[in-house]
């Protein structure tokens, strides 16, 4: 986003997007700016729905960014607020719609202690591994593979007899 809103208070954690980070309780866990970018554009619209289009916009300024990147900067920013998609109580997802933050969201107040010492996250963002997505890919072709064989079958049988 152009604009990167001031720091607010979500659900217990205080996001700072400037300084691309969420704090809670003494810990500090730095973030893609993508990441606060999407939160704040949901915070900027609290309790609204706010659609994938509106987010690609905002956050990727109109780059041509897959649609996927949406779910997957949602699934990350959920793991580190602790968040359920099946029972979300911070981020909803709104079928065929959009996102809808649910949690209030509150101004930092002015004056505030002094930041915590900065440490790393207790858990390093998961990264798939390349060999990860490759075997997705293989079991996505295995499976059309699947449905495409008993047609191939009956299409050899007719064509044998």
């Amino acid at each position: 986003m152009s604009n990167t809103p001031g720091a607010f208070r979500l659900d217990g954690w205080l996001v700072e997007p400037s300084l691309n980070r969420l704090v809670r309780g003494g810990t500090v866990t730095h973030l893609r700016p993508q990441l606060l970018d999407i939160l704040a554009c949901l915070a900027a619209r609290p309790g609204q729905v706010v659609s994938k289009d509106t987010l690609l916009s905002t956050v990727w300024n109109d780059r041509f960014v897959a649609e996927t990147a949406v779910g997957r900067c949602m699934c990350e920013l959920r793991r580190v607020l602790e968040d359920d998609a099946r029972e979300p109580r911070i981020i909803e997802t709104v079928a065929k719609r959009g996102y809808r933050l649910l949690a209030p969201v509150e101004p930092a107040e002015a004056e505030r202690p002094a930041a915590p010492a900065v440490q790393p996250a207790t858990e390093p963002p998961e990264v798939q591994p390349p060999w990860r997505r490759r075997m997705a890919a293989i079991a996505r072709i295995l499976m059309s593979a699947g449905a495409v064989l008993p047609e191939l079958e009956r299409f050899l049988a007719r064509r044998a007899g």
